[in-house]
């Protein structure tokens, strides 16, 4: 058993270190964050001692809707990530592989509910994570596997001062496990037991800040240990301490001659292998000093892990939704004293309520009868009260103070700097006054976002240290070839296959191989799906009212219909059916016949100009009138008058023409339907025949059968009579020989 109490002590000190110069303190704001979300503002010393003196202490919670509202506009914002070539090394541009790759990858991971999660811890807390890493449960080979971490578990390296968790040093993580959990994931069995039956190692059971009171079910913080415990295996209560760190090494590297660029060469490589790459893609090999990450885990004395990490980088990817040179800020902390003023503003306004209501009685000694002034001070108060006295001026009843002046508009400025701090005013939640006009709605919707632009901006680095850290680990870890099917058109129920790292023997190379190249990550935020479905759908119904072509299946794809892919599909076998089709040409053909008929309108007009102005220059000649053409005849008249009647003629005839074999097809698609439809018919009656003839075939063997069934019945009824007959007819007596 590797007990290696220096190394493990060491471990812990670091972890010390960052717990106690800056982690406790922010344990401290998200759990008071937190309780807040979660409607427990009061702390519990105030409350008690409010409720010792009879007065109220209420919780006006609007720290959780103004933080829903902020992640609403997250859920609602989803994003796409998009792979742009920044050198391909003469291989092929691999920009949609990679996108269909990255969104099955993430679709596996329902990473739109992590995401939520790790944006809501970030909104709360000020400090979100997501951790990347493979997972060998279900493939040998192992599949990203992305999962949320809490917040209280992570202790950054304290003397970082940049968001990228690139140039950090170290990053600890402390989990709390059970000895079962530490034999599943390490196999570590020795030690696991070492650890559940030993209390030695008082510095790994330390009680510190960084517990579980938020992470589980359980109701409050307490101890983990109990000698009686049944349950010791499964029981939670050893504390285990992750730590990568990035640590100085000696590596060696493939160089390409001719580009420079330098790929490190796995560990365990031997010479030959090394040599063998060398000379068939003419590289060289250099050794230079890196940074290199190291993986320690830890737990009591017990080293449960220890070497190099087999991923390039961290596994964490941060989300700090403020981040300034080392410090992170959230929403929450900045709501805290607005929503304890409105709290004990409004108490304080019920309370001088109640005291008006029952401000106290002052009565003389002896002077009341039908009750004492115990009795008093408890149905004082009531409507209807009745008492009787010795004296009318035995019993007076107290003035009450008055409110104070203000003291209800205490109230409405914390709510009112709720709403300025956190910037989700009424516009955001959509309670503007009817009288505001929509146009003036969007405009101040669409301004009250600017202030939550940086929130939403962090969102989207964080997003991009994901998919460099999914994108390396796919590179280094997925040499194999592997099938992903990825949802691309959920409209249509559309999937897309794509296979990568496949030998082709046609091409003599691999197809789709991610391991090469080097690419730069967009991210692009779009609306979620169902808002921008609706939106399409309303901008595409507009567009048609006005005019223009949009196709019906556009519609249907971004409507609400839960039977929308049927639907579509329908429209799709009967546009591609042989009806369908010839019913398209004959259309094209009436179209094409419309525009030359306006064609021909256009030349008719023309001819009829011409006509005209003939006309009207004969009619000035015969009445004297000279216009400069004098007595001669238009030469053009006969002219224009003999093209107009032939044009005439000649559309007349096409059209005919064309209506005569638009008839023709009409008549013989009907008739091929006809055709159709006849045969089928007959089929259906030829069917029908030969099961009513078979059916007949099988009555009648069926009678045979019963008819034979009777026969050989009624045969042994008739040889069970006889039988029974002969036993009961009388014997007859034998004949006795005469001496």
């Amino acid at each position: 058993m590797p007990l290696d109490a220096s190394k493990a002590r060491d471990q812990y000190l670091r972890y010390v270190y960052l717990r106690d110069n800056g982690h406790l303190d922010f344990v401290e704001k998200a759990n008071r964050c937190d309780a807040f979300y979660l409607n427990r503002q009061w702390r519990p010393a105030d409350k008690n001692a409010l409720e010792r003196v009879g007065r109220p202490a209420l919780t006006i919670n609007k720290f959780t809707g103004t933080i829903d509202t902020i992640s609403g506009e997250q859920i609602n914002s989803r994003v796409d990530f998009a792979f742009k070539p920044r050198r391909i090394n003469g291989g092929d541009d691999l920009s949609r592989t990679w996108e269909l790759v990255f969104k099955s990858i993430l679709d596996a991971n329902q990473y739109a509910w992590r995401e939520s999660e790790m944006a809501e811890d970030g909104y709360i807390t000020s400090r979100g994570y997501l951790d990347t890493r493979l997972n060998f449960t279900h493939n040998i080979y192992g599949e990203i596997e992305v999962t949320r971490k809490n917040p209280r578990n992570i202790l950054p390296d304290i003397d970082a001062e940049d968001y990228d968790p690139e140039t950090w040093n170290d990053y600890v993580e402390t989990r709390w496990l059970s000895p079962l959990d530490i034999k599943a994931l390490w196999g570590k069995e020795e030690e696991a037991d070492y650890l559940a039956n030993s209390d030695v190692d008082t510095y790994s059971f330390e009680y510190d800040a960084v517990v579980r009171q938020f992470e589980t079910f359980r109701a409050r913080t307490g101890t983990y240990h109990d000698e009686t415990d049944i349950n010791r295996e499964v029981r939670r209560n050893i504390r285990v301490l992750d730590r990568q760190v990035r640590e100085l090494t000696r590596r060696k590297f493939f160089v390409d001659l001719m580009t420079g660029e330098m790929r490190e060469i796995p560990d365990g490589w031997d010479r030959e292998k090394i040599g063998f790459v060398m000379k068939k893609y003419q590289l060289g090999v250099t050794e230079n000093l890196v940074k290199r990450v190291r993986w320690v885990t830890t737990a009591g004395p017990c080293v449960l892990f220890d070497d190099w990490s087999p991923y390039r980088c961290f596994t964490i990817v941060p989300y700090f939704p403020r981040f300034r040179n080392g410090k992170t800020s959230g929403v929450g902390e900045y709501l805290l004293d607005p929503q304890e003023l409105l709290n004990k503003t409004l108490s304080q306004e019920l309370h001088v309520v109640n005291t008006t209501a029952n401000s106290g009685w002052k009565v003389k000694t002896g002077g009341l009868r039908n009750m004492d002034t115990q009795e008093l001070e408890q149905r004082g108060a009531q409507t209807g009260i009745v008492l009787e006295l010795d004296d009318i001026n035995s019993a007076e009843k107290i003035e009450p103070n008055q409110v104070p002046t203000g003291l209800d508009r205490l109230s409405f400025k914390a709510e009112e700097h709720i709403k300025g701090i956190s910037t989700v005013n009424d516009s955001t939640v959509g309670d503007d006054r009817e009288d505001v006009a929509a146009k003036a709605i969007r405009a101040k919707r669409q301004s009250n976002v600017l202030p939550r632009v940086k929130i939403h901006d962090n969102l989207n680095r964080s997003r991009y240290f994901l998919a460099r850290n999914i994108m390396w680990i796919v590179q280094d870890h997925y040499p194999e070839q592997r099938v992903f099917r990825c949802l691309t058109d959920p409209a249509t129920d559309t999937y897309e296959d794509i296979t990568i790292n496949e030998w082709s023997e046609a091409a003599g190379r691999t197809l789709n191989d991610v391991s090469s190249g080097e690419y730069d990550i967009t991210i692009t935020v779009v609306p979620n799906k169902d808002t921008a479905m609706e939106s399409e759908f309303e901008q595409g119904l507009a567009l048609r009212e006005l005019g223009l072509p949009i196709d019906d299946v556009f519609l249907i794809k971004n409507s609400n219909l839960k039977s929308k892919q049927e639907i579509i599909r329908d429209m799709q076998n009967k546009a591609q059916s042989p009806e369908a089709q010839a019913q398209a040409q004959a259309q094209q053909k009436l179209l094409q016949l419309e525009v030359e008929k306006g064609e021909a309108d256009v030349d008719n007009t023309q001819a009829d100009t011409t006509l005209k102005l003939s006309n009207a220059k004969r009619n000035a000649i015969e009445a004297g009138q000279d216009t400069g053409l004098g007595m001669q005849e238009n030469p053009g008249l006969e002219a224009a008058k003999m093209d107009h009647e032939s044009r005439e003629n000649e559309l007349d005839r096409n059209l005919r023409r064309e209506e005569m074999a638009h008839e023709r097809n009409q008549t013989a698609v009907e008739q091929q339907h006809d055709m159709n439809t006849r045969a089928v018919d007959q089929q259906h009656e030829n069917e029908a025949r030969a099961q009513d003839q078979q059916h007949e075939a099988g009555m009648a063997r069926l009678g045979h059968a019963q008819s034979v069934i009777e026969s050989n019945t009624n045969h042994e009824h008739s040889l069970a009579a006889e039988k029974q007959k002969a036993k009961l007819a009388p014997k007859p007596t034998p004949k006795t020989k005469s001496k």
